[in-house]
């Protein structure tokens, strides 16, 4: 066997595993896709379709990188390692004539690369981990999501597969705890989120640093547990950038980017220690709410004004409640595609204004209490004020 007979062996190999019998080069995409798949889970690489095509439809050898994936799939260390085992008896004699000085030659080389194949050695094996902790770290994330709001059991597996401090890690931390803090969660009564890993490939390795490309599909489908319906809504196919970095013998992932074209808004949640500065005082409240306002942060301004009445009591004013709620369904009919963009902005400045109204009225009220007085006018009424429940 040589290299011109080499496919066409592997073409009667595939031949036999097809269900119907069917040559290669006769196979459809949907009929090639299972061999794909199957490349990447025994041998940690696959090919694409287009490849397969220009092979085994229009005859081309491909690199060598390609034979020895599918000498691999046979479980062959390489192509090369294939042919010999497959030499008809007439080149097995022809082999072992070869002259002695040939041999030596061969051996030299061969002493001269066995540094060159022993860190080759090591890359095939960095390629074939960086794959699989990429491909787990897809299942991992959305087990986390799904273990909302007790995410925490899930944490120890993540750290297996991300560096924590780095963005990558700290990103989904934040989505855990954010939905936690919002009640939202994927484990209602027939809630269909589900992950698909469509595609991975494995761009490069320089030095200590993988870059590794995937096609996504993410359909994430945010339950309100104190609202009782769907919050979020989110069904995307992404191209997803990760990159990973090696410290010692291991492989993490430090940075994980994909550009979403779908608009949405999830609130941040926000600790009210960190918006000690804009609620010591009204003075300081009306400083920071209108910073927020001017950013078109509805959600960062309503929050302030939550926490500077949660410092007094845990009871808020009705009026604040509602403008919370209207905040809630303002995101609430963009994420689940009740309206387009531009009408969630015009309604977005609307709540703006009515929240920095609500602030002007309360400082007015509460800040000069004895100007009504003095007026003849009768004072405004007191709003009622309702317990918030968590």
């Amino acid at each position: 066997m040589n290299n011109n007979h080499y496919w066409k062996d592997i073409a009667k190999r595939l031949q036999k595993e097809h269900p119907d019998n069917k040559p290669p080069a006769k196979w459809t995409r949907r009929e090639t896709q299972p061999l794909l798949d199957k490349l990447l889970e025994k041998v940690g690489f696959s090919i694409s379709y287009a490849t397969f095509r220009r092979i085994f439809k229009e005859g081309e050898q491909g690199k060598a990188e390609t034979k020895d994936i599918f000498a691999k799939y046979y479980e062959y260390e390489s192509h090369r390692h294939y042919i010999d085992q497959h030499l008809t008896p007439k080149e097995k004699k022809r082999k072992r004539i070869y002259p002695i000085a040939f041999i030596v030659s061969v051996l030299g080389l061969l002493l001269f690369f066995v540094g060159k194949t022993t860190l080759s050695n090591n890359r095939y094996n960095d390629k074939k981990a960086v794959l699989q902790i990429v491909r787990k770290a897809v299942e991992a994330e959305f087990a986390s999501y799904q273990a909302i709001p007790h995410y925490e059991r899930q944490l120890d597996s993540l750290k297996v597969l991300y560096w924590e401090d780095d963005n990558a890690y700290k990103k989904i931390l934040q989505v855990l705890e954010g939905q936690t803090a919002y009640g939202w969660v994927l484990t209602n009564g027939g809630n269909p989120s589900d992950i698909e890993l469509e595609k991975i490939t494995l761009d490069s390795i320089v030095g200590e640093r993988a870059y590794v490309t995937t096609k996504e599909h993410w359909r994430l489908e945010w339950y309100g547990s104190k609202s009782l319906r769907y919050e979020y809504f989110y069904d995307e196919i992404n191209t997803q950038h990760y990159t990973l970095t090696k410290e010692g013998d291991i492989w993490k992932i430090s940075i994980n980017k994909y550009d979403d074209k779908v608009i949405r808004e999830i609130p941040e949640y926000i600790n009210c220690d960190s918006l000690k500065a804009h609620t010591i005082d009204y003075n300081s409240l009306r400083v920071g709410v209108q910073q927020a306002a001017a950013k078109g942060n509805v959600h960062l301004m309503l929050r302030m004004i939550d926490c500077h009445h949660s410092k007094q009591s845990n009871i808020l004013p009705a009026d604040l409640l509602l403008l919370m709620s209207a905040k809630n369904d303002l995101h609430r009919d963009l994420n689940t595609d009740k309206v387009g963009y531009e009408v969630f902005k015009i309604n977005k400045q609307k709540l703006i204004n009515e929240v920095l109204q609500y602030l002007d009225d309360a400082d007015l009220y509460e800040s000069n209490p004895t100007d009504y007085e003095e007026s003849a006018e009768s004072p405004p009424p007191i709003q009622e004020k309702v317990q918030v429940t968590e």
